[in-house]
């Protein structure tokens, strides 16, 4: 019979597959293993366009004592959570210097699927990170204010990133060029978000949707480069 190391051995390796994660809850138990099933049946909600209530009791189990400490103690050291999916850390903040040397114990530690990146501040930085086959792993990237635009290079021509489905960009560090050689280097991407392109939702005060509304420079660029 598997053990505990096994199923969660499975969960890296698999990380889309929800069986493993709900016999790793089962053997787990207590507040971590509710927990998990809770996160999952949430984003089953979620995806199937229904409302997910069971996301407050996850949350409330998170926010419990020392419960988000002891449940992403696997990470390494220089590793900070920025979101758990599904049961695990998945979304992680790292230094890209780190990274570099570092990804493997990353990627044994955690189904990481999300990368926030800081420390891309030189060429040879960007070139380096841009070159990590693990990236492949990863379904979604945001870069922090500050890196270098060899990053810009590296998001539309690597090869590396080939699952990529979402990317985070901070405001006004990209040129629309720039913008429209990384969309179309990267066709697996589903959506691309930055505080001057996102649309601004107008909603009554019992949630109905008046209105959304596409800001300048996304009009713009999409009336240069196309939808």
């Amino acid at each position: 019979m598997a053990d505990i190391a096994d199923y969660r051995r499975a969960i890296i390796d698999y990380p889309d597959d929800w069986a493993p994660r709900l016999a790793y809850a089962s053997l787990m138990g207590g507040e971590y293993g509710e927990f998990i099933t809770l996160q999952i049946q949430a984003s089953n909600d979620l995806l199937d366009g229904n409302p997910a209530p069971d996301l407050i009791r996850a949350t409330q189990l998170l926010d419990t004592g020392d419960n988000r400490d002891q449940w992403s103690a696997s990470l390494p050291a220089d590793v900070s959570v920025v979101e758990f999916y599904r049961g695990f850390p998945e979304r992680v903040l790292v230094d890209a210097r780190w990274f570099i040397v570092h990804h493997e114990e990353l990627f044994a530690s955690t189904p990481v699927r999300h990368l926030d990146v800081t420390g891309l501040t030189d060429e040879a930085t960007c070139q380096a990170f841009f070159s990590v086959p693990w990236l492949g792993l990863i379904n979604g990237l945001g870069l922090a204010t500050g890196f270098h635009h060899a990053a810009l290079t590296g998001l539309a021509t690597t090869n590396r990133l080939v699952a990529l489905r979402y990317l985070w960009l901070p405001a006004d560090s990209f040129s629309d060029g720039e913008l429209n050689a990384i969309l179309r280097g990267r066709p697996s991407l589903e959506m691309f978000s930055s505080p001057d392109f996102d649309e601004t939702v107008d909603a009554d005060w019992d949630g109905t949707l008046l209105e959304i509304v596409a800001p300048p420079r996304s009009i713009a660029f999409e009336t240069a480069f196309g939808a």
